[in-house]
């Protein structure tokens, strides 16, 4: 009965073992998976034509490729404003401005905005699909390990890694929508990056990083089946 008990003993803690293996591997995002995630993202230039100015205004901002020649970003990183803000020894005014004309370019090549739902917005180009598709954001749990594919300081692109914060969070900038708030620094040029998590077994986007949250090291992002919600309505029109 010793021998038997010690036997079942050994196998249990193999077995757990066995598991806690299975569970690590899980999380385990994988240098592949997250290369192919980084050479697949684009990043879009936005110039705009300014009454009065002879310079034209470039911003870039990141991107990801839907398939079907879909290109998602956000509107508040791909959008030329009818006002600038100018900084001064009393504080910030801004000063209005006229846009005569905004295009946007993948490399040299111009795409074509198809619309906007909020602060989503879809392109239409050629560019290769990511290699993962859009996951169920009602999934998300407290403390799921997160990866966003970020662009810092319009720079390079790399990867953060960190944890789900707030499964649900209902509020971006000044848009009332579902959100989630995720433990990586979010730096300008983060907006538009894909958040990636495991479900079902392979990597799913299952938010668009938007913005940080203060100063604390937290980001908010804009969750997955929210997204996908716009894209659907804006294909519909």
């Amino acid at each position: 009965m010793r021998r038997l008990a010690i036997l079942i003993i050994g196998i249990s803690i193999m077995l757990t073992g066995c598991l806690a293996y299975q569970i690590k591997a899980t999380n385990d995002f994988g240098a592949s998976n997250l290369e192919k995630a980084v050479a697949s993202v684009v990043v879009i230039r936005t110039e705009g034509l300014i009454k009065g100015e002879i310079d034209k205004f470039i911003i870039k901002a990141i991107a990801v490729p839907i398939g079907n020649g879909l290109v998602v970003a956000l509107k508040h990183a791909t959008e030329v404003l009818p006002y600038k803000r100018v900084w001064t020894p009393i504080g910030i005014y801004t000063k209005p401005r006229v846009v005569l004309k905004t295009k946007w370019f993948i490399g040299k090549t111009e795409i074509k905005l198809i619309g906007r739902k909020d602060d989503i917005s879809l392109f239409k180009t050629n560019i290769p699909a990511f290699p993962f598709e859009f996951g169920d954001s009602e999934r998300l749990r407290l403390g799921d390990k997160v990866a966003l594919i970020g662009y810092p300081y319009l720079k390079a692109v790399c990867v953060k890694v960190g944890v789900v914060a707030k499964p649900k969070f209902g509020e971006v900038m000044n848009y009332k929508v579902p959100a989630v708030l995720i433990s990586v620094s979010a730096n300008p040029g983060d907006s538009g990056s894909p958040v990636l998590a495991y479900q079902d077994g392979t990597l799913k986007i299952v938010a668009i990083q938007a913005a940080k949250f203060g100063n604390n090291g937290i980001a908010v992002a804009y969750r997955a089946n929210y997204v996908q919600k716009c894209l659907s309505e804006i294909r519909s029109k």
